[in-house]
């Protein structure tokens, strides 16, 4: 009780972030609102690829509810809806 349980689900971030491009757009989407919008576009398509993984965790755990950040939203909302469990966002 009272415990929160992260679970690998693939992927390599660093290796996305680490680029000459992506830096450059981390960079100037500080103050830039269409290169932000890029940016979150680009991670959300990124992650999705890993929903399956997502899904497996949550039934295999049977959680209280699903902990997620602003990347994954999308994916914790159909988990919650598929199998009935509620989340819980981060942003």
């Amino acid at each position: 009780p009272g415990t929160l349980h992260f679970r690998p689900s693939g992927g390599d971030t660093m290796i996305q972030t680490k680029s000459p491009w992506a830096r450059a757009a981390l960079h100037l989407g500080q103050d830039m609102d269409l290169i932000q919008a890029v940016v979150m576009a680009k991670s959300e398509n990124t992650f999705f690829p890993s929903e399956p993984c997502f899904f497996h965790w949550a039934v295999e755990e049977k959680p209280d509810y699903i902990v997620f950040g602003f990347t994954v939203t999308h994916m914790a909302m159909v988990i919650s809806e598929a199998l009935q469990i509620p989340i819980v966002g981060f942003f």
